[in-house]
């Protein structure tokens, strides 16, 4: 397969062979472009004249068409005409339709095509890139792009924070911040009763702080999102989160600490030459399955750390016993991978976070991060699959509602 290359000067791009053209052109349209981007659509155009009428300055053979110049013309983003220059092909004096335009005519769901590509980052492709680009291909300036981008993204976003989930009950929510354009996001994640992953929003602010991470818990009971009376929390560590969680939920509130941020704040305590020696030690807690032993790991490991360094283990005593609550509620070994760390969210932000470190500037006083980020959680969330172990998920929760009971009989 070879590749034509555009001067050093402009961006290069991949322009797929007229000879697969021929054979995509028997499929649909929209089949097309679901595989190739929206971006190939001018494109498209262009390979078909080429196929008409040879390439540009090419020795003409008699039966081939000749190129008659270009004339406005248009498509439909969610009915309203978009203009566009096309091409115009004609043999003798006929002036020939084109297959690619007519079909192109004939689609009304561009728009939802732009906000995947843009969403998605178009083959890793920079989002000013994919910009310049469909403004190219498809005859749309950059502002009516971003326009449209804007209008769909924030459907995206009123979407995200209204949603109810009238048909899901909760037993387990991730909750973490990251950054994004200089603003802190504090997102949750939540967990069903059938396994599955969801977005369950997100609060924007300028630090990951109590008042965000507050707005965002009062926000489950303003759209009347359902949990099992004991609810997992499993948090990064920071004590705004615990704070507003214990303020929110109270005694129904279970807090499991992420192993990961945990491990990588004692790494950060201790000289080098003990890291693999710490890292051994800590993973060797979680490895255990009973929590009588995973707890007495735990005791050794904080012996060992209180005579190398007294920073690092200060900061393990800090988390006190947080970090083993997966296995002192009997969570099922096939489920607990999952509940251990942060990184379900995490995963969830990887592909976003990759696209939107490409955005230059953010307008932090508009919408346009929390636009952005409402669209890509959105876009990972229909990837999740269901937890690990969701066969165990029944079980487990009989068995940790029961040990609530147990302990209330008990006092």
């Amino acid at each position: 397969m070879k590749k034509n290359k555009t001067s050093h000067h402009s961006s290069q791009e991949e322009i797929l062979p007229l000879e697969a053209f021929r054979k995509i052109a028997h499929n649909e349209l929209l089949s097309l472009l679901q595989k190739a981007s929206i971006e190939i659509i001018q494109q498209f155009i262009q390979l078909e004249v080429e196929e008409l009428c040879g390439k540009v300055f090419s020795h003409k053979k008699n039966d081939l068409c000749h190129r008659g110049g270009s004339e406005n013309g248009s498509i439909y983003i969610q009915g309203q005409k978009v203009p566009l220059r096309k091409p115009r092909v004609r043999k003798g004096n006929e002036e020939l339709p084109l297959k690619s335009y007519k079909n192109l005519r004939k689609m009304d769901n561009i728009s939802d095509r732009i906000l995947n590509v843009l969403s998605a980052g178009v083959s890793s492709r920079k989002y000013e890139e994919v910009i310049e680009k469909l403004s190219e291909d498809a005859g749309l300036s950059k502002s009516s792009v971003s326009r449209q981008f804007i209008l769909e993204s924030r459907k995206k976003l009123d979407e995200f924070k209204n949603r109810k989930f009238e048909n899901h009950k909760f037993f387990a929510v991730f909750i973490d911040g990251t950054n994004v354009g200089g603003q802190s996001i504090v997102t949750a994640l939540g967990v069903d009763i059938e396994g599955n992953k969801h977005f369950l929003g997100f609060s924007e602010g300028s630090t990951e702080n109590y008042e965000i991470t507050k707005e965002l818990l009062v926000s489950f009971r303003e759209r009347g999102l359902k949990f099992t009376d004991k609810v997992i929390f499993i948090l990064d560590g920071s004590g705004s989160l615990k704070k507003a969680i214990k303020e929110q939920f109270g005694d129904s509130a279970v807090i499991q600490r992420c192993t990961n941020h945990k491990l990588w704040n004692l790494l950060a305590k201790l000289p080098e030459k003990h890291h693999e020696e710490c890292k051994l030690r800590y993973r060797r807690i979680f490895s255990c399955n009973e929590y009588s032993d995973a707890k007495e790991e735990y005791l050794g490991f904080e012996t060992w750390l209180s005579r190398i360094s007294y920073s690092a283990s200060n900061s393990l005593k800090e988390a006190e016993y947080d970090l083993l609550t997966i296995h002192k509620i009997r969570m099922p070994v096939e489920m607990r991978k999952t509940f251990l760390t942060t990184n379900t969210i995490e995963s969830g932000f990887s592909g976003p976070k990759s696209l939107m470190k490409r955005v230059k500037k953010w307008n932090l006083g508009t919408d346009m991060i929390s636009r952005w980020v409402s669209v890509n959680l959105l876009y990972q969330e229909k990837r999740f699959r269901k937890i690990n172990g969701v066969n165990k998920i029944n079980i487990f929760l009989a068995d940790f509602l029961e040990q609530q009971l147990d302990k209330k009989v008990a006092a």
